[in-house]
């Protein structure tokens, strides 16, 4: 139920970004193509980054909830 409920949360979080970063911006027309190949990007690495994130979170709280402790 944990982990389903991250995942819906990443999601979110991610077609946040996806959405925010697909906003159209003040900038001329011949740059809006590297724009937003640029903005794409940042979109991947911030996902990634989240997704990082909450893989690594996911694992100690599983660890926590089996009792198994790494020290």
């Amino acid at each position: 139920m944990g982990r389903l409920i991250l995942f819906v949360l990443g999601l979110a979080v991610v077609a946040g970004v996806a959405y925010y970063a697909t906003q159209p911006g003040a900038g001329d027309a011949k740059m809006a193509g590297q724009d937003a190949a640029r903005r794409l990007d940042n979109v991947r690495q911030t996902a990634k980054e989240i997704e990082a994130e909450q893989r690594q979170h996911l694992d100690e709280t599983m660890q926590k909830a089996t009792g198994e402790d790494s020290r």
